[in-house]
């Protein structure tokens, strides 16, 4: 034992990385920056650094900041996966639209009909072939294997109204493609 103490301190061996800074030979005490604060008028005893009302907004608004993004994500996620896998169905066609220079492009689309009248919509944020069919409106519809040209025609007014009431999509599928505006061409055979 008289080997391990000297002069009433400790030696190293006694000391190890469970002992506190505070009784560790050679440590200074540093000033808590509630000192500063006190000495500034802003502290008062009993309160901490932050409010935690501060604390408690701010785990609020990571929250909402996380769930957008997540919602953002899956909103993607479902529009890229309805562009690459393009399902066909019974209620489907294809949709050839053409660029100034003549260079094709194809999109399968739900097939609407209302009043006799065969229309399709622009439900998804990418509409390249609406934008594409307004400014070119020659079209060609492929329809049950047969391709036929037609005259793309844009829906407004009471028209809108009707189709859509009468083709109103579920709020599932409104709330996984991000809620777009949605537009509807009429197809008129030329």
């Amino acid at each position: 034992m008289q080997a391990e103490r000297r002069h009433g301190w400790r030696s190293q061996s006694l000391v190890g990385s469970r002992t506190p800074q505070r009784f560790r030979a050679g440590a200074r005490r540093r000033r808590p920056l509630k000192c500063a604060r006190w000495a500034a008028g802003l502290w008062q005893p009993g309160l901490r650094a932050f409010p935690n009302n501060w604390s408690e907004s701010m785990k609020a608004v990571k929250i909402v900041a996380i769930t957008i993004v997540v919602y953002l994500g899956i909103v993607v996620a479902f529009e890229s996966l309805i562009g690459l896998l393009q399902p066909a169905g019974g209620s489907t066609l294809s949709i050839t639209t053409f660029e100034r220079d003549g260079t094709p492009h194809d999109r399968v689309l739900s097939r609407l009909e209302s009043d006799g009248q065969l229309y399709v919509a622009a439900n998804h944020w990418p509409r390249a072939w609406y934008n594409r069919a307004l400014e070119n409106a020659a079209v060609q519809v492929t329809l049950d294997g047969d391709t036929s040209d037609y005259q793309a025609v844009p829906v407004t007014g009471a028209e809108h109204g009707r189709v859509d009431d009468a083709n109103s999509l579920p709020v599932v599928f409104r709330i996984l493609t991000g809620f777009p505006p949605r537009y509807f061409v009429r197809l008129d055979p030329r």
